[in-house]
């Protein structure tokens, strides 16, 4: 499941955003708050998550698995995510920077899970598109109102 975003920003300006691992309620419009216990690769982030339009609150911790500076490329895998269908689910967020182009960039999300079904499979397909998006949006905004 792969989404992604060109966005109007430096490609570097937009990975240092992502690369603190930190701060993601300020583009991640389901995020309320976070913080991030550590630092690099083993680094723990709790999010404090809003559903069903702020009836529901989670509470989702993920681990950075991967941070490589040269690509502009983390992982991370999301060890609990009570009231979600997130649990266990491994993203990739890559910024690369537009040919020929200073201050444009592509960012692209990749997730991969396992579903116990094809109904959840499609369901969970659904719900990474429409927070990917909001995720890519946020970003958009974020860095285009420099």
């Amino acid at each position: 499941m792969t989404k992604s975003l060109e966005i109007n920003s430096a490609a570097e300006k937009l990975w240092t955003t992502l690369r603190t691992f930190g701060g993601n309620e300020k583009f991640n419009p389901l995020v309320t708050s976070s913080r991030v216990d550590g630092h690099g690769v083993g680094s723990k982030r709790i999010c404090y998550v809003t559903l069903d339009g702020g009836k529901t609150v989670s509470e989702t911790t993920e681990i950075l698995t991967l941070l490589n500076e040269n690509d502009r490329t983390m992982e991370y895998k999301v060890t609990s995510a009570s009231n979600t269908p997130f649990e266990g689910l491994l993203n990739k967020i890559t910024v690369s920077p537009r040919q020929g182009a200073n201050d444009l960039c592509v960012v692209e999300f990749t997730g991969s899970f396992e579903a116990k079904d094809e109904k959840s499979k499609i369901e969970m397909e659904r719900t990474l598109q429409d927070t990917y998006e909001g995720i890519l949006n946020g970003l958009k905004k974020m860095h285009e109102a420099r």
